[in-house]
C-alpha cells in the first residue's frame, strides 16, 4: 500500500499533461485513497508492519508523518492485541524447567541482567527497537531463528501467529462461490454432507498407523521433530482418541495435526521434552519445506551428491538444528 502511495505521488505531477490521462489517474487515486485510509483501523495489516524487524514503529513514523494520529491509534490497537492474547501467555513447561535447573548464582545473574530488558515489555522493547536488515529471509523466517524465540518469548508466539496469516483467501472464496451455484433457493433444504458430497470437498482422508523412519518416501517432503516420546502406548491412545474431520477440503490432515498436538499439550503422560506450540510448529515446517524447496531439494536440480536422496530432509525442533539435510 504504501509503495502505491508512493508511485501515485510520483506520477500526480505527469498526470497534468493530458485531460484524458489526468481523468484516469483521477478516478484511481480516489479509489486507492478510500483504502489507504482504512489501513490505519486494520490492527493486522500494522501489526505486520510492526513486527518486521526491517520497519518496526519508525516506518510507520516516516510514511505516516504527515498524519501522527494514525500511527498513535495503529500503535494502540496493535497493543491491545499484544495485551489480551499474548502478553500473558504462560511459556510452555520446558522453558520453566530450565529456570529451575540453574543454580542461585545463575539466577542471580539472570534476573540482574534481565532488569534493563523488563523496563519495557516485549512489544514495546520490539517496535521502538532499532531497525534491523534481513536480506533474502522473510519476516517469518526470522522470528523462527532461536535468537526471536529467546529474547522476545512471547511476542515471537504473535509475531508467527501474524506472519503466518495467508495473504489472499480466494480458495475460500472459491468454495463459497461454488456452494451458493449448487445450493439455489429452492434447494436450501439440503444437508451439509449432501452439498459437500456433490461440491466434491468431502475429503478421503482417515487415520491410520504406518511405522516412518528416515528414508525417502513420495509422501513426504520434511520431517520436523517435535518431542521425546516416554510413553508409546500412551502416545498412541491419545492420537487414537483425536477425530478425523471432513470440513476442509485439503485441510484435513493439518486441522489434525492441529488437533493431535493439542490434545498431546494436554496431556503430561506420554511426552517428556517438546515443543507443542502450533504456531511454532507449523511456522518451522513451512520454513523448512521453503528452504529445501530454495536448496532444490525436491526438483532434482541440486549438485549431485549435495543430498542423501535415499533419506528425507528432517529438522529437530528441540535443539534448533538440522539432522538430516
Amino acid at each position: 500500500m504504501d509503495f502505491l502511495h508512493h508511485h501515485f505521488t510520483r506520477t500526480k505531477n505527469r498526470a497534468f499533461s493530458g485531460p484524458r490521462f489526468y481523468a484516469r489517474f483521477h478516478v484511481a487515486w480516489l479509489k486507492f485513497e478510500k483504502y489507504y485510509q482504512l489501513t490505519e483501523q486494520a490492527p493486522v495489516y500494522v501489526a505486520g508492519i510492526l513486527l518486521h524487524p526491517a520497519l518496526r514503529k519508525s516506518y510507520l513514523s516516516e510514511q505516516w508523518k504527515r498524519n501522527p494520529a494514525w500511527v498513535s491509534n495503529a500503535v494502540k490497537a496493535v497493543r491491545k492485541i499484544w495485551s489480551t492474547d499474548y502478553k500473558s501467555y504462560q511459556l510452555p513447561d520446558e522453558q520453566q524447567e530450565k529456570e529451575q535447573e540453574l543454580d542461585e548464582f545463575d539466577r542471580w545473574r539472570q534476573k540482574v541482567y534481565s532488569t534493563a530488558s523488563e523496563v519495557k515489555d516485549e512489544f514495546d522493547r520490539f517496535i521502538y527497537g532499532s531497525q534491523v536488515g534481513i536480506g533474502q529471509q522473510t519476516a517469518l523466517q526470522w522470528w523462527l531463528e532461536p535468537t526471536q524465540r529467546e529474547n522476545f518469548p512471547l511476542l515471537c508466539r504473535m509475531a508467527i501467529d501474524i506472519f503466518c496469516i495467508p495473504p489472499m483467501s480466494t480458495e475460500a472464496e472459491r468454495i463459497f462461490s461454488g456452494a451458493r451455484r449448487q445450493v439455489r433457493w429452492d434447494r436450501s433444504s439440503m444437508s451439509a454432507k449432501m452439498v459437500e458430497a456433490s461440491l466434491g470437498t468431502e475429503s478421503a482422508w482417515e487415520f491410520s498407523e504406518q511405522e516412518t523412519g528416515t528414508s525417502s518416501t513420495l509422501m513426504v517432503l520434511v520431517r520436523v521433530q517435535v518431542a521425546k516420546i516416554t510413553n508409546m502406548k500412551a502416545l498412541e491412545a491419545i492420537l487414537k482418541s483425536v477425530p478425523v474431520t471432513t470440513e476442509q477440503r485439503g485441510q484435513n490432515c493439518v486441522e489434525w495435526v492441529r488437533e493431535a498436538l493439542a490434545a498431546l499439550q494436554n496431556d503430561n503422560k506420554a511426552l517428556g521434552t517438546s515443543v507443542l506450540d502450533w504456531a511454532t510448529v507449523r511456522g518451522t515446517a513451512m520454513w523448512y519445506v521453503e528452504e529445501k524447496t530454495m536448496q532444490h531439494r525436491f526438483d532434482g536440480q541440486a549438485a549431485p551428491g549435495q543430498f542423501d536422496t535415499r533419506r528425507v530432509s528432517t529438522y529437530d525442533l528441540l535443539e534448533r538444528k538440522e539432522l538430516v539435510p
